[in-house]
């Protein structure tokens, strides 16, 4: 992916933390959307690409720019991860249980500052 896109999405994803509540809770909601599509598809158990992954990473990553409001995303958040843990795909399960690693030690993080 182009290094200007890259950085776009980025921004964007980062950006998150200016909308108010309703609007994060509906773009977390589309990116566990998405990545349950992804992960659905018959590609998915065989697939190596990263970009199988896209939509759950960038779930968690959003989220942990938004800790600071994370009762108000939490639940769905950690459900969606810990059904990504179950996938047929051991890459895919490894992703889903760093990735759930990641986020609490966010929360973790924030909760002593």
């Amino acid at each position: 992916m182009p290094q200007t896109l890259c950085a776009s999405l980025h921004k964007l994803f980062e950006q998150s933390v200016s909308l108010d509540e309703e609007a994060l809770v509906h773009m977390l909601l589309a990116l566990t959307q998405l990545s349950a599509d992804i992960l659905s598809s018959p590609a998915s158990r065989t697939d190596r690409s990263p970009a199988r992954m896209f939509g759950t990473s960038k779930l968690v990553e959003t989220a942990r720019f938004n800790v600071h409001r994370i009762e108000a995303i939490w639940e769905f958040t950690v459900q969606h991860i810990l059904s990504v843990a179950k996938h047929e795909n051991a890459a895919v399960r490894k992703f889903a249980v760093e990735s759930l690693g990641q986020l609490v030690q966010s929360v973790l993080d924030e909760s002593t500052d």
